[in-house]
């Protein structure tokens, strides 16, 4: 049975941590669309749309993967519909912790900043706000709460309620 562990949030969610360290932990692989968008520079439409291709061609190609993104693209669905299960795992916390995390990681300059952050005119705050009225319309499986939590306890709670589950 190919099963694709779908994890979807908000910028500065805990996506990438949380599920980078669950790869490691079940030996699955990993896939972000923010590392193809960088691969393919993905500052216009054509390479948004490289950097999708390439991570539908790789990813339909596991037994079992993690994929994280926002959860928001049109592309998901062509990508569900090569898994015989899906499952959609919401990555939350509150707007000013979002706000507080994508702040500091734009003052360290770190590489991880997704080029939608770093490129829009709009301030941070409103790039947050309305992100968060459009994950409202997403159906999940499961959500948690990364407010008040590392990474690591976050990465062990789905480890244990999801991961580890017979059926999963």
């Amino acid at each position: 049975m190919k099963i694709l562990y779908s994890f979807a949030g908000n910028i500065c969610s805990g996506k990438t941590s949380v599920a980078k360290i669950l790869s490691e932990k079940h030996q699955i692989k990993c896939y972000s669309i923010d590392e193809y968008r960088i691969f393919y520079n993905a500052t216009n439409f054509y390479r948004e749309w490289q950097a999708w291709e390439k991570l539908k061609s790789d990813i339909i190609k596991e037994d079992k993967a993690i994929l994280e993104s926002s959860g928001l693209s049109e592309n998901l669905t062509e990508i569900y519909k090569k898994f015989d299960k899906v499952i959609v795992i919401l990555l939350k916390c509150s707007e000013s912790i979002l706000i507080q995390r994508a702040k500091i990681r734009m003052n360290e300059k770190t590489s991880d900043i997704p080029f939608y952050l770093s490129s829009q005119k709009k301030p941070v705050e409103c790039q947050i706000i309305e992100m968060e009225f459009r994950l409202m319309t997403i159906v999940y499986d499961y959500a948690y709460d990364t407010g008040n939590s590392s990474p690591f306890a976050i990465a062990e709670q789905i480890s244990n309620n999801i991961f580890l589950k017979p059926e999963a």
